[in-house]
């Protein structure tokens, strides 16, 4: 991968809630679900870790990890072409819905309303 496009997401994706407060709803959401599908996605795998459940919790921590930075950086570019970049956040979504076990739901839900909301248009 591309060192440059990591550091440009670490770059520009928003890190306290003031630096959310700045950026429309619709990539707010994608935001969170990104940040959600990295950061639980992670935590995740460590408490499964200690209960030593199945071997499906590594593919669970893959698919939200790469599936949440691939939300952050649709975030990253979504400014550029929002119709484009909300269809990918939506594939990444649903991909997160249906791979990522319980936690890529609840951050692929998230991220799936902000995709629809920046496809559409809609900025509460």
């Amino acid at each position: 991968m591309n060192r440059d496009i990591i550091d440009e997401v670490y770059r520009s994706s928003p890190r306290t809630m003031k630096e959310l407060e700045g950026i429309p709803v619709y990539s707010m959401l994608i935001v969170i679900g990104g940040y959600l599908a990295i950061g639980l996605g992670f935590f995740h795998f460590l408490v499964s870790l200690l209960s030593l459940d199945s071997l499906m919790i590594f593919f669970h921590l893959m698919v939200n990890l790469t599936m949440g930075f691939g939300l952050l950086v649709a975030n990253l570019r979504i400014s550029t072409d929002t119709t484009r970049w909300s269809i990918l956040a939506v594939v990444l979504s649903l991909v997160l819905i249906a791979l990522g076990g319980i936690v890529g739901a609840i951050a692929g839900l998230v991220s799936l309303s902000g995709a629809v909301m920046g496809f559409f248009g809609i900025d509460i």
